[in-house]
């Protein structure tokens, strides 16, 4: 898949003294060339706090089995309190429905995949580099998947050209036949201080399929495009980020990690990953992402919808 400098060249000044990579196609690693000092963060208070008063506590998950945690992790070892740990497994268990495992069979080079995730009944966005590929007429099937296993027949509607992907978004728009399970709805990134608790949803190989992620807004990186401290790697390219009230708030294209991970052989019918809120990947010292903004999702879709 073509990979396109000017990224490429804003994310060589920002990486975090090692590797970057667009998180998205199964079977492809991208590397940089070149290093950078770490980049400095902090943990904000959404480490010991919970979410606002306001949001009502019916949202959370007052019967979450023990399971779902790590009963050998002593509570100091999290990087977030229980209370937020509660509530983002409540909004990614809701997240999961809305989310899609995306899977094209490119011949010799196997199956290659991303995430998307439903924005009404029947389109789905998902990022450029996802779908180059399909879009190219180098595939040889394309299909998506549900939570509960269902296959879905997906049709190619419009990505962002290769111009603007270049400088400024990574977007592409699905349409299926069938049925949203569960359509995810749409926030402002707006709402976004640094610190802010937000969960992902999505399909990386070397973790599983509809793996939900835990982080934190950091900043405004490049332009218009967001930074997060969430763990994220090659697959979860297209997920969605939500706020803790279930809105997205951005749509992830690429991750930088301080370790490498290796691929894993992803099987024809992807099974989900259990239930539980992931802080932080194995093998992954620290990991971060790379998203467009939801006002940038929301303006695609709705030039391109029929």
């Amino acid at each position: 898949m073509d990979r396109h400098r000017t990224r490429r060249g804003f994310l060589r000044t920002v990486i975090a003294g090692g590797s970057a990579s667009l998180a998205g196609c199964a079977n492809d690693v991208y590397h940089l060339d070149g290093t950078s000092s770490t980049p400095s963060t902090t943990r904000s208070s959404a480490l010991s706090t919970t979410r606002s008063s306001t949001t009502p506590e019916s949202t959370r998950s007052s019967t979450t089995p023990e399971s779902t945690r790590s009963s050998t992790t002593p509570e100091s070892a999290h990087l977030y309190s229980r209370s937020v740990r509660e509530d983002a497994l409540a909004v990614g268990r809701q997240l999961r429905h809305g989310v899609v495992s995306l899977l094209f069979d490119i011949g010799n080079r196997g199956v290659e995949g991303g995430t998307g995730w439903f924005v009404d009944d029947h389109y789905i966005v998902t990022n450029h580099h996802v779908v180059s590929d399909w879009k190219a007429g180098k595939t040889s099937s394309a299909a998506g998947y549900l939570l509960d296993g269902t296959k879905i027949d997906i049709e190619f509607v419009a990505t962002t050209p290769p111009s603007r992907f270049e400088h400024e978004v990574d977007i592409a728009l699905i349409r299926t036949p069938s049925v949203a399970p569960y359509v995810v709805p749409m926030g402002s990134a707006s709402s976004l201080d640094r610190g802010s608790p937000v969960v992902m949803v999505g399909n990386p190989e070397s973790i599983g399929n509809w793996v939900i992620s835990l982080g934190e807004f950091r900043k405004q990186a490049y332009r218009n495009e967001l930074d997060f401290q969430i763990p994220s790697t090659h697959g979860n390219s297209g997920s969605p980020i939500v706020d803790m009230d279930g809105n997205a708030v951005a749509m992830e294209y690429g991750g930088r990690s301080q370790a490498n991970s290796e691929s894993k052989v992803k099987n024809p019918v992807p099974k989900p990953a259990p239930a539980r809120v992931h802080e932080r990947f194995d093998y992954l010292h620290k990991e971060y992402a790379l998203a467009d903004p939801i006002g940038e999702v929301k303006s695609f879709v709705h030039n391109h919808r029929g």
